[in-house]
């Protein structure tokens, strides 16, 4: 055989390989991303087709969900409120669509948040990819919503979540763009436009607080490679303003609407949360609601941090450690203290986990063996509050959202068993440093399953199950599907409630602003005794939720 045809053999040979190569390579990304999507899948939409279980919280699902709802009825998607609202209406547009297209449900009104926190945890595996192996970008991503507040907002009604995932597709940009620029690829400068763009779309979800994270990355921003230059600003810049048009055309629209109030009340609002008055109180707040509310992801984070400092460059550095830093620094010196404002820190906590689960820890490491002791005593004291919630605890409610603790203590008992053996095996060394961390790991995945069946099941994040037992009563259904109901003096969290609950309703002061002779209204039950003879023929009380009546009053002529 020649020697120009062993070339062409061998030619066809590589040429096959790594097409064979890039196919199981890519068949294994996409076998990692269905895994990652069906899985969070199960986690964050089960229990939805069995309606009972689930109610929206007052405060502030039902304030989104309201305001949402009267972007539809009013067909109106800009000026929708009777005076100048304080936040971009951006803020109501994701659930509005929601439930234009599915219709009102819990499901429809929490699916953005759902499906928003899938695509964030598809995003962090690409970004911890970058630093981790595959399987530990795999960690990453999967126990993001092991972390109790992630969970919650991941079945929660508002902008939140879909506001961290455009902060992840930012991060990721950053990523790309700096890969580019190394590679000297021309299209690095099409990640600029998109960054410039994604913050504009930030501000018009969530205003303002799009401030935060841009903060955070800054040191991170002005270490990429000519990112200074007016070349490469200009496509930034760019992209902001093509981005803006929604919310300048949402802002000219209010202007033109209210007045100068449109812009006072989102000036004043983001002024107030911003610098409103210091407390000291804050000063704690968010490092122990972040410790709390992201356990125990983040005490394993710590030895990602650890790995990060010594084995990592300094661009890892600037994204991991930095940029979460000086979110909570910025957090805490603001007088506002709200648990979700810290949710933009939860996916580095998860691939500081991964980073974590990547490292091999050794066993003569003396600070690792003491930090892991003091790591078995917090789980044998987190075993002792179950015990006591599973055998102890008092029938009554222990939070709004967890309702009657009998009712689920039980469900309680698989965490019961994995916090008291992983604090065991962790004190008595009967695993090494390196098996601590599947010990970890699966404590962490069975929080993960036992919380998500809790809230499955309607026992956390089901705070007002009576609405849901009034407005499924077949008379009052009926009524609410094709009347228009008077809402009358109805204040506080009723009034959030209803708007959300009752298709079509008008609120009324008082019984004397009633126009129509026959009406079905809800009101107090106290405040029926207000009415006087002289002006109703008759009154009909169909339903109760609470101290509230819905009720068939037939006026006299009017």
């Amino acid at each position: 055989m020649s020697l120009s045809n062993q070339n062409i053999i061998k030619f066809k040979n590589d040429f096959i390989n790594n097409i064979i190569s890039s196919i199981k390579i890519q068949f294994l990304l996409n076998y990692r991303i269905l895994i990652i999507i069906l899985f969070l899948s199960f986690i964050y939409f089960s229990g939805y087709l069995e309606g009972s279980s689930q109610s929206l919280t007052a405060h502030d699902e039902g304030l989104y969900v309201g305001r949402a709802k009267l972007m539809l009825n009013s067909e109106n998607w800009f000026t929708p409120f009777s005076t100048a609202h304080h936040k971009t209406v951006g803020s109501y547009w994701l659930t509005a669509i929601s439930l234009k297209i599915f219709g009102f449900s819990e499901l429809s009104a929490r699916l953005p948040s759902g499906i928003f926190s899938i695509g964030c945890s598809v995003l962090v595996y690409f970004i911890s990819n970058r630093f981790l192996s595959k399987n530990a970008s795999l960690i990453s991503s999967i126990l993001l919503p092991s972390m109790p507040l992630w969970l919650q907002y991941s079945r929660y009604a508002s902008p939140d979540i879909p506001f961290v995932f455009i902060i992840l597709l930012i991060i990721l940009c950053l990523i790309k763009y700096e890969e580019n620029v190394l590679l000297k690829v021309n299209k690095a400068d099409i990640y600029l436009f998109i960054i410039g763009i994604l913050f504009s779309l930030a501000f018009l979800l969530r205003s303002f607080m799009v401030f935060l994270p841009l903060l955070g990355l800054s040191p991170y921003i002005y270490h990429l490679p000519n990112i200074k230059n007016w070349d490469q600003l200009k496509y930034i810049f760019l992209g902001i303003f093509v981005g803006l048009i929604p919310t300048i055309l949402s802002v000219y629209m209010a202007y033109a609407h209210y007045g100068i109030s449109a812009l006072n009340s989102l000036y004043f609002f983001a002024k107030d949360k911003a610098i409103g008055g210091y407390s000291f109180k804050s000063l704690f707040f968010y490092p122990g609601n972040i410790l709390i509310l992201s356990f125990p992801t983040l005490l394993i984070s710590i030895i990602g941090v650890k790995s990060v400092l010594t084995r990592r460059g300094n661009r890892c550095r600037l994204l991991l450690i930095i940029y979460p830093l000086i979110i909570i620094i910025i957090l805490s010196i603001m007088p506002t203290r709200y648990s979700h404002y810290s949710l933009v820190l939860f996916p580095i906590l998860s691939i500081l986990f991964g980073e974590a689960f990547n490292t091999t820890l050794k066993l003569n490491n003396f600070s690792l063996n003491f930090y892991f002791k003091i790591l078995g005593l917090i789980f044998l004291f987190i075993s002792f509050i179950f015990f006591y919630l599973l055998f102890f605890a008092p029938d009554n409610n222990l939070v709004s959202s967890i309702h009657n603790i009998k009712s689920f203590s039980n469900k309680l008992l698989p965490l019961f068993v994995v916090y008291t053996l992983a604090g065991l095996s962790i004190l008595l060394r009967i695993f090494s440093n390196y098996q601590i961390k599947y010990i970890i790991l699966l404590l962490a995945l069975v929080q993960l399953f036992t919380f998500s069946n809790l809230y499955s099941t309607g026992r956390m994040g089901n705070p007002n199950p009576e609405i849901k037992e009034f407005v499924n009563q077949v008379d009052v259904s009926n009524i609410l599907k094709s009347e228009s109901i008077m809402l009358i003096d109805i204040q506080g969290k009723d009034r959030t409630l209803m708007q959300c609950y009752i298709p079509k309703y008008k609120h009324l002061a008082n019984s004397k602003q009633l126009g129509k002779l026959i009406n079905y209204i809800i009101i107090k039950d106290s405040k029926l005794l207000d009415f006087k003879p002289s002006n109703f023929k008759q009154v009909t009380l169909i339903g109760n939720y609470k101290e509230l009546v819905l009720a068939k009053v037939i006026l006299n002529n009017i």
